[in-house]
């Protein structure tokens, strides 16, 4: 909401959900947002299901420089939306004090907008949803030097799964079980990488995680960032080889 010189409350705006990336940073959480005192939310979401936020919302939001917008229009219809407003999710963000339309959220690394749409409309979690939060996790963490593990729930989990695999791994081997575990998650770790270059609509080779599996010198974070920066894969493998084996 804004207020005027008076204190009184001059415009409201009322999203569907609003999404900070860092919320520990507010000590002390308040219902509304004074956009002239308070942080902008990293990302606001509108759904359409009987409405249509282009007629002034999404103007408003443009207005106050907010950095991303999702607008939803569900799958399932409703019988007061026009027939020409058709399902899916657009991302807007800001460029030269206007809104433009982008494929990708810039929140959200990697995410595209399809894929954020699936996951708001599905039903249940499929599997295409839970490989795009993984890919996304994996970029977000890379990019602020935090993995699964800072999560308590995850850490359990992964915790446990390692006492499980250490368990297999004594009752098979414990030489092989070990290295069959790295080979499984550097092979994962290399379809990820894959994954965020697509995403960013970098063309990949057919070739490529052979080539990377080959770069056994180079950390997963390494990789993920030289994969969120580069514009080419041709870019993103000299980038890969001018690490010095140092830096590993």
């Amino acid at each position: 909401m804004r207020y005027d010189p008076q204190a009184e409350r001059k415009v409201l705006m009322q999203a569907d959900q609003i999404l900070y990336l860092h919320p520990r940073e507010f000590t002390v959480w308040e219902r509304d947002v004074d956009i002239d005192s308070r942080e902008r939310p990293d990302v606001v979401l509108e759904v359409d299901y009987s409405t249509d936020v282009r007629r002034r919302k999404l103007r408003i939001y443009e207005a106050w420089g907010f950095p991303e917008v999702w607008v939803d229009v569900p799958d399932a219809p409703s019988p007061s939306r026009p027939k020409s407003r058709l399902s899916g999710l657009t991302i807007h963000v800001p460029e030269d004090g206007k809104f433009r339309r982008v494929s990708n959220s810039r929140a959200f690394p990697g995410w595209t907008a399809e894929e954020i749409h699936r996951a708001l409309d599905e039903p249940a979690t499929s599997e295409e949803t839970l490989a795009a939060l993984r890919r996304v996790g994996r970029a977000l963490g890379a990019a602020e030097g935090t993995g699964p593990d800072d999560d308590p729930w995850l850490r359990s989990e992964r915790a446990e799964g390692r006492a499980e695999g250490r368990a297999e791994g004594r009752a098979e081997g414990r030489a092989e079980g070990r290295a069959e575990g790295r080979a499984e998650g550097r092979a994962g770790m290399l379809r990820a990488v894959a994954a965020i270059l697509r995403a960013r609509g970098i063309a990949v080779s057919t070739d490529l995680t052979g080539r990377l599996a080959r770069l056994d010198r180079l950390s997963a974070d390494e990789l993920i960032q030289a994969a969120q920066t580069c514009s080419s894969q041709t870019e993103f493998l000299a980038l890969l080889a001018a690490r010095p084996p140092e830096a590993v």
